[in-house]
């Protein structure tokens, strides 16, 4: 070998200890990078802001790989014991004609009930809400 081959096989040598070197280094902040408030000790403060999005579909995919891992299934319809309030609930709604009668008793000219306008009508005062 010739001095100056021996001065670039050194070279070389020093250059993929460097590229090592640099990979640990690397390695090393990635990992301290994905460090947040629940796998380190930094304080919650110390995350990186996220938006409602991503919160809330963080606690979706939590809840079910929980709900998977504990083989949990749920139940479809509402909680139990709750009575509900859609069309089948048994709740009495109001029907489109009281509905309208509402409406038209807002509109008419102060004095005069729906029923003189639409003599069909029957007038009613409005619900309590």
């Amino acid at each position: 070998m010739t001095p100056g081959h021996e001065v670039c096989v050194q070279f070389i040598l020093d250059l993929a200890a460097r590229v090592e070197q640099h990979g640990e280094r690397l390695a090393r902040l990635e990992a301290q990078l994905r460090q947040d408030s629940r796998s380190s000790s930094r304080p919650p403060s110390a995350d990186p802001p996220r938006s409602r999005a991503e919160r809330r579909a963080a606690a979706r995919a939590k809840a079910k790989e929980l709900m998977r891992r504990d083989g949990v299934q749920r139940q479809a319809g509402g909680q139990s014991g709750h009575e509900g309030v859609g069309a089948n609930s048994g709740r009495r709604t109001r029907s489109m004609k009281s509905s309208i009668t509402i409406r038209t008793r807002a509109v008419v000219r102060p004095g005069v009930h729906c029923s003189a306008v639409h003599p069909g009508w029957a007038v009613r005062s409005p619900p309590d809400r």
